[in-house]
């Protein structure tokens, strides 16, 4: 990424970045999707999370040749944490990943992570725990980043950076680890 920041900045172009201080990402459990499969309403995409031949090729994408809902990797269940959901009996879910819930319920994961699709009507938040703390830093570290904060404050249990993003730069990355002035 730093290597195609700067190539671009050398070329002329007028280009800065973002991160946040964090290693889990915040979405929705249907943001995994591949896009083919999330198009449109609720409703079109929970008919297509029923219908056995899309069922097949959305495993395609999530478990073999990667979903561009997941950046064109494939889902790792074991950092797909619930976060928050819309429907009060799938509380026991919030906290644990998908591979978590799939052992406990002696279940395949896919087979989870679409019944929890189904069953919260979509709207389950996860943290997918996916970043690398050396990535992160070296991005700080870059002239052209700014620290950014796109925090979800659903769920009963919100991603953190949606109140303490800027407390983790000025704490841990400047003063504890020196990063920046």
């Amino acid at each position: 990424l730093l290597t195609l920041l700067e190539a671009a900045t050398a070329a002329g172009a007028d280009i800065s970045l973002d991160t946040y201080p964090y290693l889990p990402g915040a979405t929705t459990l249907s943001a995994i999707l591949p896009s083919w499969a999330s198009a449109g309403s609720t409703e079109e995409t929970i008919a297509r999370l029923t219908d056995p031949a899309a069922l097949a090729r959305i495993r395609e994408h999530l478990e073999v040749s990667g979903s561009d809902g997941c950046h064109g990797v494939i889902a790792e269940w074991d950092t797909i944490e619930i976060s928050g959901v819309n429907h009060d009996e799938l509380d026991h879910y919030v906290g644990r990943t998908i591979a978590q819930i799939a052992a406990a319920e002696d279940r395949d994961a896919f087979d989870v992570c679409i019944d929890i699709l189904l069953r919260d009507e979509l709207g389950s938040g996860i943290l997918q725990h996916v970043g690398h703390e050396e990535n992160v830093q070296a991005i700080m570290r870059h002239p052209r980043h700014t620290g950014g904060s796109d925090g979800l404050l659903i769920g009963s249990k919100p991603h953190p950076r949606g109140w303490g993003t800027f407390a983790r730069y000025l704490g841990h990355y400047c003063r504890d680890l020196g990063l920046f002035s």
